[in-house]
């Protein structure tokens, strides 16, 4: 009897150990399996993120579209060109800067001329920007012709085209390339004048054709 009542106490105890490692098993089971239910909502809300990232890059990488310019703007800017059209400010300026360099050439301590020979030479060079008449007229006045060669006469200067200082510039009409420029403009030798100088177009090229001068 009393072996009996061993082996009954044994049992009990082997069936408590086993429920023990059985409810442990359950525990742990429960555990794992929750936390494995909570990954896909973490997986879910990284994936969410990944996407509201990936559209934010998309956003930012759209093209963004160029400004079209405003039609009346287009139509203005064509106008300004077509009033500027012919001969322009700044082209009048540039020939008359070159016909008062190209009238008085460089020359040695004896006013000789050192790179024109004859007053034929001279005119050519500076018939490019002015007609025949006007570089002649210019070049008997201020030059003169030796045997040693081209000769600037000294003398005083003549009413010349001032670049820094303002000027109108008028088309005379509307169907020719004439132009008139006109330079209000004060020396000691001359006084107050207003410079008039004509320019046509020859041969595709604006020309001086008249140079004179009005007292004021």
């Amino acid at each position: 009897m009393q072996k009996l009542r061993q082996m009954g106490l044994w049992l009990i105890m082997m069936i408590m150990v086993l429920g023990a490692v059985a409810c442990s098993a359950a525990d742990e089971t429960e555990g794992g399996s929750t936390q494995d239910n909570n990954n896909p909502e973490e997986q879910q809300q990284e994936a969410d993120s990944s996407s509201d990232d990936e559209n934010k890059d998309e956003e930012d990488s759209e093209p963004v579209e160029a400004e079209q310019p405003d039609s009346e703007d287009s139509q203005s800017s064509g106008e300004q060109q077509q009033t500027v059209e012919g001969l322009s400010v700044e082209e009048v300026k540039a020939i008359m800067i070159t016909f008062n360099q190209r009238l008085f050439v460089e020359r040695d301590e004896n006013q000789r001329v050192k790179d024109f020979q004859t007053k034929q030479e001279l005119n050519q060079y500076i018939e490019e920007v002015a007609t025949t008449e006007i570089a002649s007229g210019f070049v008997n006045q201020f030059y003169e012709e030796r045997d040693e060669g081209l000769y600037f006469l000294p003398q005083g200067m003549p009413p010349m085209f001032d670049p820094e200082k303002p000027f109108e510039l008028e088309q005379v009409s509307e169907s020719t390339d004439l132009y008139l420029l006109l330079q209000p403009n004060s020396t000691e030798i001359h006084g107050e004048y207003i410079l008039n100088v004509l320019l046509e177009k020859e041969n595709n090229q604006y020309k001086i054709k008249e140079y004179s001068i009005k007292r004021s």
